[in-house]
């Protein structure tokens, strides 16, 4: 081989490592963004949720209002929780059960696979809302109720 094939395929090489090494931080990045993001959505959601109860603006209402008597909550991370936690001892709305993909059970609530068969209830509330959309497309090929996202719950009430 030439010197200035060697030149060549050096920076052939040069050019393909760089790239790749651009790529990875670019993904990095947009990983810590859309974190950024997701945390950001989920602050402003809890400060709107605990103005709505400094106001006495019961959760209840929106399931009330849309004639929602049996939920399941899909999503029982902490929003998860703390959203049975104050429907617990609801007279007009009951949570059925959840649903989640990696349940780490803390509560005494059923929790489901959301690849498994899913109970008939009024509605699901989603409340990993930063991913509401693709959870939402899963769901409604299995079940014939409405989907809402937390967000939607909390902001309308």
């Amino acid at each position: 081989m030439t010197v200035s094939g060697i030149a060549l395929l050096s920076g052939v090489l040069g050019i393909v490592l760089v790239t790749k090494a651009i790529h990875g931080y670019i993904r990095k990045t947009n990983k810590l963004t859309g974190l950024v993001v997701k945390n950001e959505q989920l602050m402003l959601l809890m400060a709107q949720w605990m103005e709505n109860k400094r106001k006495n603006k019961r959760i209840e209402s929106f399931f009330e209002k849309n004639g929602f008597e049996t939920i399941a909550i899909y999503g029982m991370s902490y929003l998860g929780e703390c959203l049975y936690e104050e429907l617990k001892g609801s007279e007009s709305v009951r949570v059925d059960y959840a649903i989640d993909k990696n349940p780490v059970n803390t509560t005494d609530l059923r929790i489901c696979n959301p690849d498994g068969d899913l109970d008939e209830v009024d509605a699901i509330v989603v409340t990993a809302v930063y991913y509401f959309d693709e959870i939402a497309d899963v769901l409604w090929e299995k079940v014939d109720c409405p989907i809402v996202s937390l967000e939607d719950v909390i902001r309308s009430i």
